[in-house]
């Protein structure tokens, strides 16, 4: 296990009795790593440490790091073929004892994970080491990380209330998804008119931003491209698409702007009135917390069909419309957003997620509290 920059200010120094070392577990995509990094932001507030623990090539090690928060490091991979499947065992048991030495040298408190194989060694350190363990569930389908962590003892945070017809889940409680500040606080009508400049985008005309995840989404990106072209001349609306570097455009349209990246989601959700968008659990969770309506592309082959459930579950509350990719067209798309102008998708109701990332960080250090097993005797286990 390798450690990834330490800032100063999360060195550990001198300790208070009540400040509290919170492992956090997270990687692999955007969607586990920035709901992390919002309780983390909340638990160092509050003046207790945070540590991450992550896989070695993914997205984490540029990210977390450049949030000021020390990085550990596994080499743990996702099962993607048969041969692999057969080695991750073996791989897992020995990345576990890594993690458990790691977190005993820290003198972790507790261990959060926030979903994806990367948090898996942290989690089975932590039951080896017998800490309080505490995951995240934020897709409407349970994670195998997650269900792993539950054999382990592992209390459940939820983003949004299970269905009522389901059997009560043990040691749950509904939390909703940390989102970041600059999410949670965001004001789009104030932003509208900056953003909107920001984008080179008209003022008074409809926008709807086509956003097809972190690369772009090369069947979305076409669909939107031939819309745009139909809609050449057009005043009243406009498509803002974030390529993810990919040329899109077949014919050139007055009603498409194209942007590569976007360093700013906050100027993205004000500047839109309508969005079209994958269907990860982070980005719904911010299109529900601002009350933004969308047409929802599930991506196909998801790890256990989560995205189509993460569509399905928001669609029955929200102003939305799923469209599966394999049905995907212009008109399709066409149809789905002028379904949304119209106001008849949905009751679309807004549901905020403002106090995630404090109601997560407090029953992390209730459980602290709570703990039958103090750091103390953690620290001195015989299991690794």
């Amino acid at each position: 296990m390798s450690t990834i920059r330490q800032s100063p200010a999360s060195t550990p120094g001198a300790r208070s009795l009540d400040r509290k070392v919170i492992a956090v577990a997270a990687g692999g995509t955007g969607g586990h790593i920035y709901p992390a990094l919002a309780v983390a932001d909340e638990l160092s507030a509050r003046g207790h440490r945070v540590v991450f623990f992550g896989s070695d090539d993914r997205m984490e090690t540029r990210i977390i790091p450049a949030h000021g928060y020390p990085l550990h490091t596994s080499r743990i991979h996702g099962a993607v073929g048969g041969r692999a499947a057969l080695g991750l065992p073996g791989r897992l048991v020995t990345a576990g004892v890594r993690a458990a030495r790691t977190l005993k040298d820290v003198g972790a408190d507790l261990v959060l994970g926030m979903g994806g194989y990367p948090s898996a060694p942290a989690l089975l350190g932590g039951a080896l080491l017998r800490l309080p363990l505490l995951v995240h569930e934020s897709n409407a389908v349970f994670g195998l990380t997650n269900r792993f962590a539950r054999v382990l003892g592992a209390h459940l945070a939820l983003r949004n209330a299970p269905d009522p017809g389901k059997r009560p889940l043990r040691r749950a409680r509904v939390t909703g998804l940390p989102l970041m500040p600059g999410i949670t606080t965001l004001d789009r009508a104030a932003l509208r008119s900056e953003a909107r400049r920001h984008f080179g985008l008209p003022e008074s005309a409809v926008v709807i931003a086509v956003i097809g995840g972190s690369l772009g989404s090369r069947a979305i990106n076409q669909a939107a491209a031939e819309l745009g072209a139909r809609w050449n001349g057009r005043t009243d609306r406009h498509l803002l698409i974030k390529t993810g570097g990919q040329l899109v455009m077949n014919a050139v349209s007055d009603t498409v702007s194209e942007v590569a990246y976007l360093d700013r989601m906050d100027l993205a959700y004000a500047a839109a009135d309508v969005f079209v968008t994958r269907a990860g659990a982070a980005t719904l969770a911010e299109l529900e917390h601002l009350g933004l309506p969308a047409v929802v592309v599930p991506l196909p082959h998801s790890a256990g069909g989560h995205q189509l459930a993460n569509a399905t579950e928001f669609a029955r509350h929200r102003a939305a419309v799923v469209l599966e990719e394999r049905h995907l067209t212009a008109t399709a798309l066409e149809e789905g957003i002028v379904t949304l102008l119209a106001g008849t998708a949905g009751p679309g109701e807004r549901r905020s997620h403002h106090a995630a990332a404090r109601d997560l960080a407090d029953w992390a250090l209730e459980l602290i509290d709570t703990a039958p097993h103090p750091r103390s005797t953690s620290k001195s286990t015989s299991h690794c």
